[in-house]
């Protein structure tokens, strides 16, 4: 069976990261505060997920007496996508299949007609459920996880901004010099949330057997490998604020490489903390919501000393567009 799953995984990430140029402005829990309507499927490293997005968009211009009339552009749809919170290792818990599941669906208008809409700036409203199985180790010693199923529903609203900026700018592909690009995302959101991404991972092991061949020497064989968090695990109703900004400038191989990040405030009763991110993304096409891929560093509560280096992690995203 592990032999399968690591199969399937392998075929589906290669295709990913063979022909991926989807939007892929994701933190390593998933989110973003930049909506885009492509038609994509995507992959992201942080909770080990792989899924799909679908939408549809209206038309913004039509022609009247033949004269192009435009008209504020929208777009509706929504992604699903399969997820391993404690990564892809723990696919297989024990011998059972263990993973979650997040639905999405999206609402995005332009504030203004525009002849270009993938630089429009927007409003957006968003609905997504959530479902995963998070294996809990409360206090160092105990023997076993507590297993606890994370099911929520969560509510946001945002904007996305797109400008131009002469800082850095560079030549097209037909040599005529233009300005680079800035993509920046807000929103805010409220429902269930958990404190689960800021926990320190940890795994876990049944000794099966246990010999000694020598006085230097003995071998432990171990079994059952579980792997979840350590620590004060907190679920309830919270808000969070998200924020995410890009900058492609034109000069570095025709603005088809980005330098960004976000940041995330997470409040839920008198818990809060702060993660934020760090990095680059890389584009195939020239159009600069169309990424390749992306590596950044997070750093979880930021302003807190305890642990926190132990939390961080290097991410990386992936998505392939398609029609």
């Amino acid at each position: 069976m592990n032999k399968y799953v690591l199969t399937l995984l392998t075929v589906i990430v290669s295709a990913v990261f063979g022909f991926a140029q989807g939007p892929i402005f994701q933190d390593k829990a998933g989110e973003t505060s930049i909506q885009t309507g492509d038609n994509a499927l995507f992959l992201n490293s942080g909770d080990a997920s792989i899924g799909f997005q679908l939408s549809k968009a209206t038309r913004n211009v039509k022609e009247v007496k033949g004269v192009s009339v435009y008209k504020p552009q929208v777009e509706f749809g929504g992604n699903i996508k399969t997820k391993a919170t404690e990564g892809v290792s723990s696919v297989l818990d024990n011998g059972k299949l263990k993973i979650g599941v997040d639905i999405t669906g999206f609402y995005r208008r332009a504030f203004v007609a525009n002849p270009k809409p993938d630089q429009n700036t927007t409003w957006f409203i968003t609905g997504r459920y959530s479902r995963a199985q998070h294996n809990i180790l409360q206090r160092a010693g105990l023997t076993d996880f507590d297993s606890k199923t994370f099911s929520v529903l969560q509510f946001s609203a945002g904007i996305n901004g797109f400008a131009s900026s002469p800082f850095l700018k560079g030549p097209n592909s037909n040599g005529d010099i233009i300005n680079s690009t800035f993509i920046y995302g807000i929103s805010f959101g409220i429902g269930g949330f958990s404190n689960f991404e800021n926990l320190l991972s940890v795994e876990q092991y049944t000794m099966a057997a246990s010999t000694t061949s020598s006085p230097q020497t003995s071998t432990v064989i171990l079994k059952d490998k579980k792997k979840g968090v350590e620590g004060n695990y907190i679920a309830g109703d919270g808000f969070k604020l998200n924020a995410d900004f890009y900058y492609f400038p034109q000069v570095v191989l025709q603005g088809r490489v980005g330098l960004g990040g976000n940041y995330r405030l997470f409040h839920m009763n008198d818990y809060e903390v702060s993660n934020t991110s760090v990095g680059v993304i890389v584009n195939m096409t020239k159009v600069s919501n169309q990424i390749v891929l992306g590596l950044f560093y997070q750093i979880n509560d930021v302003f807190s000393q305890e642990g926190r280096s132990l939390k961080n992690q290097v991410n990386f995203v992936a998505g392939y567009k398609f029609q």
